[in-house]
């Protein structure tokens, strides 16, 4: 199950299909995809949840997302489900993931609430959890695609 089926998560529901795994969408909408992966409404995921066996988030920030995968929902989860964060760390508080933790078979989060993650966070103290600093974004041009939005948006600020 994809958590933010928007422009990041078709391209991956697109690339773990391809894997041969039914993968579920879930947005503010249900609409059609063109993937022919289903991609149902945010409201339903309550109902949904039982049916994964992981879950990804790629949630933008925002008021919106904030808290949206909770204890509770997490406890709606399969027994032993995966949980991997690619979104933004507000969509996933540390507490509700440290209390439902025996529920969970592991996780994989590349974003936290707090960033950088604080040493002191009992997060780090748990089993079968990868923590990344924020790295998902990281590929082969990144150096040069991040140095092109920099030049472009300093020559923004310059034409003014």
């Amino acid at each position: 199950m994809i958590i933010g089926y928007g422009n990041i998560g078709q391209v991956c529901g697109r690339m773990i299909s391809k894997l041969g795994t039914n993968v579920i969408g879930i947005a503010r909408h249900a609409r059609p995809n063109p993937d022919n992966i289903p991609v149902h409404c945010v409201t339903e995921l309550e109902e949904l949840l039982p049916l994964a066996d992981h879950v990804v988030l790629t949630l933008p920030g925002g008021t919106d997302t904030d808290g949206l995968l909770n204890e509770k929902l997490i406890r709606c989860c399969k027994p032993g489900v995966y949980l991997y964060n690619f979104g933004r760390g507000n969509s996933l508080r540390s507490d509700d993931l440290i209390s439902s933790w025996d529920h969970v078979g592991g996780a994989f989060l590349d974003v936290t609430e707090e960033e950088p993650l604080p040493a002191s966070s009992a997060l780090w103290k748990l089993d079968n959890i990868m923590i990344t600093p924020h790295s998902s974004c990281i590929y082969a041009s990144y150096k040069q695609a991040f140095l092109d939005e920099v030049i472009c948006h300093l020559g923004k600020l310059l034409a003014r």
